[in-house]
């Protein structure tokens, strides 16, 4: 009887899922964006198939790699169109370029997403949104300030008193303008200014609701210092999304957190001062 000979069949099939990253701006309401963790990269099947031997014989050019030219052996794979015939290593590598080619375009795309949707929503630190020292430094008598425009805090101990006065180191130095308004929020509701983003409908699955702004008190929103909070906290996400490369040595995204065992058990926050 003639001999047979195992192949296997590489299918073409999509790539579903994102391969390690996530879509952080999926939805949006009142410019409030919504975060789903990322998903685990899919594994492309390949189903096997007996082919007889004498195939080769009528089709000489059959036994030679197509892509190395080197002789079959006793197995070969067909490729996504089942015309020519790989070696394993062949058709692994020509799988493996499939897959980043897919993975390329998905990123493109994505990335071309998140840039419009960030124009779209005005997501995005820029340094001009910093408000300037020297136009407030008049109505609050910091005549001082017009040499650079730096200061910080001087806490006196004797007087126990906080006063402002001119700055060199710019790593301590203070917004004016932030220091205001929050310092208004604590005479006037007794705590500290706080934004986050809530689900829309808190009786729906957070996974799947859209998000809102949240301001307390309420009238920090579209102030100064309502913006930066609101920039700072969504930047906080993209981080621990694993979006950008960590700041701080140690901190770690969830994608870090993906790799470490009972990775389904942990929560975490962060906060910034």
């Amino acid at each position: 009887g003639a001999r047979w000979c195992c192949c296997r069949t590489l299918s073409a099939m999509p790539v579903p899922g994102s391969l390690g990253h996530t879509d952080v701006n999926r939805q949006f309401r009142s410019r409030g964006p919504l975060f789903t963790p990322p998903t685990v990269p899919a594994v492309l099947p390949m189903s096997r198939r007996f082919v007889p031997a004498s195939r080769y014989a009528a089709r000489p050019q059959a036994v030679s790699c197509h892509k190395c030219g080197l002789p079959l052996g006793e197995s070969a794979y067909y490729d996504r169109l089942g015309q020519a015939t790989l070696h394993a290593e062949c058709a692994a590598v020509d799988l493996i370029k499939q897959v980043q080619e897919r993975e390329a375009v998905r990123q493109r795309a994505e990335i071309q997403k998140k840039q419009r949707q960030r124009r779209e929503y005005d997501i995005g630190w820029k340094p001009e949104r910093v408000p300037r020292n020297v136009g407030l430094a008049g109505k609050l008598g910091c005549d001082f300030l017009a040499k650079h425009g730096l200061c910080c805090l001087a806490f006196d101990e004797e007087a126990r008193t906080v006063r402002v006065v001119e700055g060199m180191e710019p790593a301590a130095c203070v917004n004016l303008e932030y220091l205001s308004l929050a310092l208004q929020v604590r005479m006037q509701a007794g705590r500290e200014p706080l934004f986050s983003l809530d689900p829309v409908d808190p009786k729906m699955d957070p996974k799947t609701t859209m998000q809102t702004k949240r301001f307390e008190p309420e009238w920090l929103m579209g102030t100064s210092l309502g913006e930066v909070m609101f920039q700072a906290d969504y930047h906080l996400k993209e981080l621990s999304m694993g979006e950008y490369e960590q700041p701080v040595i140690g901190m770690n995204s969830i994608q870090d957190y993906s790799e470490i065992d009972e990775q389904d058990k942990w929560k975490a926050r962060e906060w910034f001062v």
